[in-house]
This record gives structure tokens, sequence and C-alpha cells, in this order.
């Protein structure tokens, strides 16, 4: 199935777009030559393309890429997105020729996302090119790291909690997210319940907050303690432990 492109053709594809054509994207796309076959189709993909239109459709116009508002949405997108992309092998997941392709195919909830007119000029970054970078990819990592497969009535109810930022800034950049016991841990720790406050320095701060004052404390710890080796009970007392020293208190 053609399901990937080149840089060069990711931005012929959308030049094309901002010309005002109608282009075919399997007429840019090249095979991704995998062994085994996906459990998705170019008709998911379509449907795919549609939800995200649908779901982002109540979204203000004046929002911008970094408004707050947009954290339930990009929660739901991610729960979409991984649910859609059933059992994607690695070889597809790291890709970038796959991952600009996907984001070609849903150009317009990619620049509705990071808040494009119609006049700006696509950053490849944001279209794949960088997967860290662009919306996509990060939202199906954003699920990947977080499903809980042992729940059998909803596996995705720790990819639904946080913020936007923490997810982008405290988990997906940062090498910790190599163990996702440690990921799912956090997102515990600092999100259940929703309402979670902390206590630090006589203030009560947002667990948002906390979690910028607990980064460079993980960060340090990750290079004595092999998080991927510890179960999620051991992460959530790793993570308290490494708060208290902080003197960071819940106060839900």
């Amino acid at each position: 199935m053609k399901l990937s492109l080149t840089g060069h053709q990711l931005l012929a594809f959308l030049e094309a777009v901002q010309n005002g054509s109608c282009p075919n994207i399997y007429d840019y796309s090249d095979s991704l030559f995998l062994d085994e076959s996906l459990q998705f189709n170019r008709e998911s993909l379509v449907h795919l393309k549609n939800e995200l239109i649908a779901i982002i459709e109540p979204v203000p116009s004046d929002w911008g890429s970094d408004h707050p508002g947009w954290a339930i949405y990009d929660a739901n997108i991610a729960c979409l997105l991984h649910s859609t992309l059933v059992s994607i092998p690695p070889k597809v997941s790291s890709s970038k020729g796959f991952w600009r392709f996907l984001s070609a195919l849903c150009h317009e909830f990619v620049q509705r996302r990071y808040g494009y007119s119609a006049e700006d000029i696509a950053n490849l970054n944001h279209f794949g090119n960088m997967l860290k970078e662009s919306i996509l990819p990060r939202l199906w990592l954003r699920a990947e790291l977080s499903i809980d497969e042992t729940n059998k009535d909803y596996c995705y109810w720790l990819t639904k909690l946080g913020l936007s930022d923490f997810w982008s800034s405290f988990v997906l950049r940062r090498v910790y997210a190599q163990s996702r016991q440690l990921v799912r841990a956090l997102v515990f720790y600092f999100y259940l319940p929703g309402s979670t406050r902390f206590r630090y320095c006589d203030k009560v701060i947002t667990a948002g907050a906390a979690v910028r004052f607990l980064g460079p404390r993980l960060r340090l710890q990750h290079a004595l303690t092999p998080f991927e080796l510890l179960d999620f009970e051991d992460c959530v007392a790793l993570i308290d432990l490494l708060a208290s020293e902080l003197n960071l208190q819940k106060v839900t």
C-alpha cells in the first residue's frame, strides 16, 4: 500500500493544496514495502481524516495552537488515532514517511491544530518531518505509552488525563518516556483525580506546575535508576519519594 512520502513529495503535495487544487495523495506517495500486513486500509484512513475534522469543528476560530482548551480535543484524538492504527508495526510507527503521508492526508486537521492561516507556508516539521514536533505522531505516541491493556472496560483512561503541555513538554520529549510504566505512573500520580493540586512553599499549585518542579529531579534520577525495569507500583512510589524530597505535597 502506498503510505509513504519523502520530504520533497510532501512539499509538492502541500504546495498543490495551497495553490487551490485538490491533489490525489496517492499520486505523490510510495509504498512502505512491509513484510507484514496492516490492520487498517485506505477506507479506514479516510474515515479517520473525516473524524478528525468532525472532532475539531466546534473549536473557536481564534484559538491558537497553545490554547489550553485543546486539551480535551487532543485527548480524544489520541484515542481515536491509536484505535484506528491497530497493532501498527514498529517499522511504520517510527517511519517519517508514514507520518508525512498521514499528516498530508489529514492536512486540514494539522493546519487547524497549528493555527495556520490560508496564506501561511507549511512547516514540514508539523507534517511528520520531525516526529516529536508533529501533532499526529505525538498524539499516537501519547496513547501508545499510556494505554492500559489490563483495563477491559476502557484501556485509554490514562490517555485522557493531563494537559497537552504535560504530554508534549514533560513526557514525549524526555528520555524517561522510554519507560511506559513511569509514564503511566506520572499521569496517575499528578492527574488522578483531575482536580489534584499540590502544596509547595506554602502555596497551592497546579499539577502542571508540580510536574515542572519534579521534571529535573526525574532526569537526574534516570541516570541512577533503570525506570524501564520498574513496575507501575514501584514507579508511583519513586515519584512520591522524589516529590516528598522536594516538599511537594498533594492537597486533593
